[in-house]
């Protein structure tokens, strides 16, 4: 018999012809089904043998007239997989490829499916997230001896690496599955984003309490990431202007996420003009990036300085010489780096250049000092004043202070100087009609 799934005489087993010869004297005679040890897998095969017609004898009739030998196969289809374009591209949609192969040409009759797991998990790609769907399993035709498996990887707008697609062939009917490293390939999915991790600039006054600085995620990122920073000196400095700080903020991986970041800003009495510090961000765990790292934080001086003045020393004189104080205080050390002029007027009854050498109008305060000192030097005149006179000193107004109280202060200057009348003595005759006397005066004003 031929056809269907019967052996082929000569291609499955040792040819036998079409006749046994049955020797004089013997009742029966052999035929031998030897088979050949091919590779195809056929699966079991049968040898069908019908008696014919021929001369000196007749065929028995049926069941008796014909008989069935069954080939057993030894072989079978061996499925193996390799990725044949190993890298996908998110960037313009660039496939990958695996291709399954049997081993041999499927010559079932009709397909043969076989199965395969994916990998998941870590730096794995998800299935119709990542890639569009490839299912669980490739079909082969009958003919065919593989099966090919594309991966598309799907153009998302998340960072996340680059991703594999990991296919380990499974049990399934009608074929075996090749031993390691032959059961399993891999693609690899290259990514096109990128997500950022900037910080603002922030400008607080120093009375605020806090300077908030907000740290933001600029794109989605592939399971978020945890950004790292510290705070650094620039003209403030940490423990008298802000509270030092190094620690971390995390973000689940939305775009356009934000957190915040809040240093302690620390409030003094020093005029100290505004002073800036810096809050660095230094690392992005995961598939994030660093864009803005350094926010600059400036610090707003609440403190000014307040001039006043006193007379140290209220009492001078024309003689014995001397000299008055008056001294012009600020509230705090200078530390601007450069002196400070304080502007004031004079006043009061003494006259500048006849009663004292005449005040220069300002007086500086040098850098690192509190305080300078304004000296009235009496002029020793003989004119007689009538009791003490008065220098006043006014402070005025200018860019860097401002004139707090007492914003005057007076100092006295006394004089020697007294005024006194006598009388002449005259001669007369007395034969005069008249005495005349000469009468003067000293000091007299």
């Amino acid at each position: 018999a031929t056809g269907g799934s019967n052996a082929t005489n000569t291609t499955d087993y040792a040819n036998i012809g079409t006749s046994v010869s049955i020797a004089n004297g013997a009742q029966t005679g052999l035929i031998t089904i030897t088979p050949v040890d091919d590779g195809l897998v056929e699966g079991p095969e049968t040898v069908i043998l019908t008696l014919a017609a021929g001369t000196g004898y007749a065929v028995a009739g049926a069941p008796n007239n014909t008989a069935t030998v069954t080939i057993a196969d030894n072989d079978s289809y061996t499925a193996s997989i390799t990725a044949t374009d190993p890298t996908a591209t998110e960037a313009g949609t660039t496939s990958g490829e695996f291709t399954v192969d049997l081993g041999t040409t499927n010559t079932t009759g009709s397909a043969i499916v076989v199965n395969f797991n994916i990998a998941t998990g870590g730096s794995n790609a998800t299935n119709t997230t990542d890639y569009a769907n490839i299912g669980t399993s490739v079909s082969i035709a009958n003919g065919a001896r593989t099966g090919v498996i594309t991966i598309t990887p799907v153009d998302d707008a998340v960072a996340e690496g680059s991703e594999t697609v990991i296919l380990t062939l499974a049990a399934g009917t009608g074929y075996a599955v090749a031993g390691a490293p032959n059961n399993t390939a891999t693609v690899t999915i290259a990514d096109n984003d990128t997500a950022g991790v900037s910080i603002d600039d922030v400008s607080v006054n120093e009375g605020d309490g806090t300077a908030t600085f907000t740290v933001t995620l600029n794109g989605a990122v592939f399971l978020g990431t945890i950004v790292s920073y510290s705070t650094a000196n620039n003209t403030a400095l940490a423990g008298s202007d802000y509270v030092a700080e190094t620690s971390t903020v995390a973000f689940l991986g939305l775009n356009g996420e934000t957190r915040t970041i809040t240093i302690d800003i620390s409030e003094d009495v020093l005029v100290e003009g505004t002073e800036t510090f810096f809050v660095n961000l230094t690392n992005a765990t995961g598939f994030a990036q660093l864009g803005k790292t350094q926010g600059i934080g400036t610090i707003l001086d609440n403190d000014s300085y307040i001039a006043t003045v006193t007379a140290t020393d209220a009492d001078a004189a024309e003689s014995p010489l001397n000299t008055g104080t008056f001294t012009v205080g600020l509230n705090t050390t200078k530390l601007t780096g450069s002196p400070m002029v304080i502007n004031y007027t004079v006043g009061g009854t003494a006259v500048s250049g006849s009663d004292y050498i005449a005040l220069a109008g300002s007086v500086s305060i040098g850098n690192g000092q509190e305080s300078a000192t304004i000296t009235l030097n009496p002029i020793n005149d003989s004119e007689v004043e009538a009791g003490l006179e008065t220098v006043i000193v006014s402070l005025a107004s200018d860019t860097g202070y401002i004139v707090g109280a007492p914003s005057s202060a007076t100092v006295n200057i006394a004089s020697e100087d007294i005024a006194g009348i006598s009388i002449d003595d005259v001669v007369v005759n007395e034969n005069d009609s008249y005495l005349k006397c000469q009468c003067s005066g000293r000091g007299l004003s």
